[in-house]
């Protein structure tokens, strides 16, 4: 961003090259018995460095944990073991809630997650360079939502995952550890780097 140097205070505009949020496809469901998971197993490419998926009230049809997995071969099948995960951040009355997940599936983005369709997790998950082989797997995120491991119920939660090896990634999913996800949408965007 660039100052204009007008306004009190000063107005900004955005650099004329890169930075540009690309909408690129949404995965949605909207309720009855759910869906075993929300995938995006195209558009994954080397065109951007960095993808953003946008979780908005994702709820499971049985409480469990959301995790996101990730695949090479467009999702004829997904990375399974070597990946570390740690999650941490508070629920409503001020307990610490955390997570250390290693040699996990996928990387374990929220903690029992709450049945309740009024609101489930939604937020930002962001990817890094799926296109280089050389880069372990990663994402890391800011999600908020309902927990059913407290009665306050709502959660807080940021972290970090990484495969222990490079892979070139072309496909992701999201579902829980146990169940459908019942309702909910994720949108896939690129960030564009000039």
């Amino acid at each position: 961003m660039t100052s204009t140097g007008a306004g009190s205070p000063p107005a900004f505009e955005a650099a004329a090259a890169g930075g540009a949020w690309n909408f690129i496809a949404s995965g949605t469901n909207s309720g009855g018995s759910g869906v075993a998971s929300i995938s995006f197993t195209s558009n994954i490419t080397s065109t951007y460095s960095m993808y953003v998926f946008s979780l908005k009230n994702i709820v499971p049809v049985t409480a469990g944990d959301l995790v996101m997995y990730f695949s090479t071969d467009a999702g004829s099948s997904y990375l399974s073991g070597s990946f570390n995960t740690t999650v941490w951040g508070y629920d409503a009355g001020g307990t610490t809630r955390s997570n250390f997940a290693t040699s996990a599936n996928g990387c374990h983005l929220a903690d029992q997650v709450d049945l309740d369709a009024l609101s489930g997790i939604s937020g930002m998950v962001y990817m890094v360079d799926p296109s280089d082989s050389g880069i372990r797997p990663n994402a890391h995120w800011n999600l908020g939502g309902h927990t059913n491991i407290c009665q306050e119920y709502a959660l807080f939660q940021t972290g970090c995952g990484f495969r222990t090896s490079g892979a070139t990634v072309t496909g992701v999913k999201f579902e829980f550890t146990s169940g459908n996800i019942e309702t909910g949408e994720i949108r896939m965007y690129g960030i564009a780097d000039s």
